[in-house]
């Protein structure tokens, strides 16, 4: 199997690309179960209703603990495993027979650093690997808003690949201070990636983790997500 690591550092005013032959971090091995705890009122004891995109939501997001802010990790519809964790507070598993989109809510301290490990493994070779995520900031200042902060996709309409994953790290690269939506609080740290491609190929990839880290800072977001007084970045395009 050929494995490919890509690293991206985070300083204070740039972010850069460091690209490393080999993973000195060893991808995590996950039981197919979930720990992580739902305690927001659009979840159960066992999964999450997710908030709905095609229409405006404008339901207040209620029991947030003081000096947090609320986060939506939403996975797409696939037919790959795929796993998320919330380092020190949980994995959520969502196995490959489950097809349909699924979400989860964590509630994260300000000016604080969140930690996330992103791991997908290959259920169908004729499609391929299936994987991504979005993550959405709650902000309930003249709102309630709900600001995209953090975007990956692997496969879907196209295959997994490694052309594609090299675009994503230009793409991270690119983002000026680490910010993917200058009208959120968020700052997107340490990304990494490690994969597993197809021994014939040495294209497609058959497994694949991902990390990153937030920086949470503490302001109170609450202009309108895309407005232009917010400045240009990625998710304002």
């Amino acid at each position: 199997m050929n494995r490919t690591t890509i690293r991206i550092a985070s300083l204070s005013f740039s972010l850069g690309l460091l690209a490393c032959p080999a993973s000195t971090t060893p991808d995590p091995s996950y039981p197919k179960q979930t720990t992580l705890a739902f305690k927001t009122p659009r979840c159960s004891a066992t999964s999450c209703r997710c908030r709905p995109l095609d229409s405006n939501d404008n339901q207040t997001e209620e029991e947030i603990p003081t000096g947090h802010k609320r986060f939506e990790l939403r996975l797409p519809r696939t037919t790959s495993a795929l796993w998320v964790e919330v380092v020190g507070k949980g994995v959520y598993h969502k196995p490959a027979e489950q097809m349909a989109e699924a979400c989860l809510y964590v509630d994260l301290p300000k000016s604080k650093t969140a930690r996330f490990v992103m791991h997908s493994e290959r259920a169908d070779p004729e499609i391929g690997l299936q994987t991504g995520l979005k993550v959405f900031e709650y902000g309930p200042k003249e709102g309630p808003h709900w600001y995209r902060v953090f975007e990956f996709t692997c496969g879907g309409m196209n295959r997994c690949t490694k052309t594609g994953m090299a675009a994503w790290v230009a793409f991270q690269r690119g983002l000026p201070r680490g910010i993917f939506n200058p009208c959120g609080s968020v700052k997107i740290t340490d990304v990494s990636v490690t994969g597993t491609r197809e021994r014939k190929t040495d294209v497609d990839y058959t497994d694949m983790t991902v990390r990153f880290a937030f920086d949470v800072y503490e302001f109170d977001t609450y202009k309108n997500p895309g407005s232009a007084e917010c400045g240009t970045a990625a998710a304002s395009k």
